[in-house]
């Protein structure tokens, strides 16, 4: 049995959702915006990281997929993908000139699961890089807004990879960089009607935002430099990379009770298909074909429509890259 994060957190959140997404392999055709905007923009860092194509290339793919869709819905898919466009030329301005060296992105493992006959642990990293000789797991991670602390700390997902590395032969790295991108746009300044734009000290925005609006509608930058001091260091509100230390008592922990849900999956995985009813249920991709079959509807319709059957995917090699 193959083990993956995903698929661990997905039996721990609902077994409705599970058997949806692993028993019956059924993917939405088209994501939802959050996850889509992600889709986008790891393809994009992939592509500017590995330097074989044009990172744009990313984005010039995901347009070509577009015109599957109705007119209505590419409209809003297009949107999305000038979004990503926007927010990554930010990525590149922010670290373009970072002293980051890539040893791997994309790279995927397997290995098996010690202490567990049959069972594998799958695992796609971001990438690993190297700074100062010291070793980090690259997490890459699309959000509206940065998280705290907190949010870092609690996370299952690179303490697997902390396990799972050593077992395949790579160096323990030294800790985890998590490389945010914000993807909640930049506020545009409003014009004024008395002329000129907002001097909002609140703004969500950057300076180069700021200042590209100030050419944009024939205005003097020089005018506004009390707002180039207000919106100094804002870059960091919306792309920022944040190093957490590595914790062996946390991954221990963590893998103990990783192996404990897996042999509940392999005995109940196939069986068990309750659904955890809560709050967050219209956020699931799942979530119209699962009110559908509660409420003994047809759902033949909504699955043409909606999803695809979709197989775990095969191992890749992993990609090597010297420098950003």
């Amino acid at each position: 049995m193959r083990i993956s994060h995903s698929k661990l957190k997905t039996f721990r959140r609902c077994h409705k959702e599970y058997d949806y997404k692993y028993n019956r392999n059924l993917r939405r055709k088209w994501k939802p915006k959050p996850l889509y905007i992600g889709s986008v923009l790891h393809l994009c860092i992939e592509y500017w990281v590995k330097g074989e194509k044009p990172w744009k290339a990313a984005i010039e793919e995901y347009r070509d997929k577009l015109k599957k869709l109705f007119v209505e819905e590419r409209v809003e898919y297009e949107q999305y993908l000038d979004e990503c466009e926007s927010i990554f030329n930010g990525y590149i301005r922010m670290y373009s000139q970072s002293p980051l060296e890539y040893e791997y992105t994309e790279l995927m493992i397997e290995v098996p699961i010690p202490d567990l006959k049959d069972f594998s642990i799958i695992t796609i990293i971001d990438g690993i890089v190297k700074e100062d000789k010291r070793r980090y797991i690259m997490e890459h991670k699309n959000m509206s807004k940065i998280p705290d602390e907190t949010n870092r700390m609690s996370d299952v997902q690179t303490a697997i990879y902390w396990w799972v590395l050593p077992l395949a032969g790579y160096p323990i790295p030294h800790g985890t960089i998590w490389d945010y991108l914000r993807t909640k746009p930049q506020a545009v300044p409003e014009v004024l009607k008395k002329g000129g734009l907002t001097k909002r000290k609140n703004i969500d925005t950057t300076w180069h935002t700021y200042k590209q609006a100030i050419l944009d509608n024939g205005l003097d930058p020089k005018d506004y430099e009390d707002m180039r001091e207000v919106l100094q260091g804002k870059d960091e509100l919306f792309y920022r990379r944040v190093k957490v230390p590595f914790s062996q008592y946390m991954v221990d922990q963590l893998v103990l009770e990783l192996k404990q849900t897996a042999m509940v999956m392999s005995k109940l995985g196939h069986i068990v298909t309750d659904r955890n009813m809560t709050r967050d249920c219209p956020r699931c991709g799942y979530f119209n074909l699962c009110q559908a079959e509660l409420r003994g509807h047809d759902t033949d319709y909504i699955i043409e429509k909606e999803y695809e059957v979709q197989h775990d995917p095969k191992k890749k090699t992993p990609r090597k890259r010297n420098s950003q």
